[in-house]
């Protein structure tokens, strides 16, 4: 399987995080809560390319402070193939002024990615601290990668 850096460097990936940042920013931008979006990475052996899973919303957060948006990739449809998992967190650009939040992958994404043996791409904003009526969900954001730099290979017993 290739490495998390070679996955979130090729256009097709790039593609698709970039679709589900502006779904998350579509989201906030409606002042309706805020949704985490995030999708399966699979790797085609035989074409020595990649393709991406739909893009999945997770649930409708509406409050801030002490809450965390979450996602739910589900069941991977072929297993074989998987390679890597993609989501970006939320703006909090409307909540309430005082609330802040770390960026980069939270022990929940890295303890995911972990348990799964997959390597994690996060789009998160670029700041280490984002803070409410500092922050605009157009600020600068960049790719964090957490979890198994690479997904082990599997061992099949005949």
């Amino acid at each position: 399987y290739p490495p998390a850096d070679a996955m979130a460097n090729h256009y097709i990936v790039i593609y698709a995080m970039n679709m589900a940042w502006q779904q998350m920013k579509n989201r906030v931008a409606n002042g309706y809560g805020r949704s985490e979006f995030g999708f399966y990475i699979r790797y085609l052996f035989e074409q020595n390319s990649f393709a991406t899973g739909s893009i999945i919303e997770g649930p409708v957060v509406t409050e801030c402070a002490g809450t965390n948006a979450s996602i739910n990739l589900g069941i991977p449809n072929d297993n074989l193939t998987v390679c890597g998992f993609f989501h970006c967190h939320t703006s909090i650009q409307n909540c309430t002024v005082g609330d802040w939040r770390y960026t980069g992958p939270s022990e929940s994404d890295i303890n995911w990615a972990r348990n799964h043996g997959l390597p994690g791409i996060l789009y998160d904003y670029s700041a280490p601290i984002i803070r409410v009526g500092e922050h605009t969900v157009n600020d600068d954001y960049k790719v964090y990668t957490f979890g198994p730099t690479v997904r082990p290979e599997l061992i099949i017993n005949n």
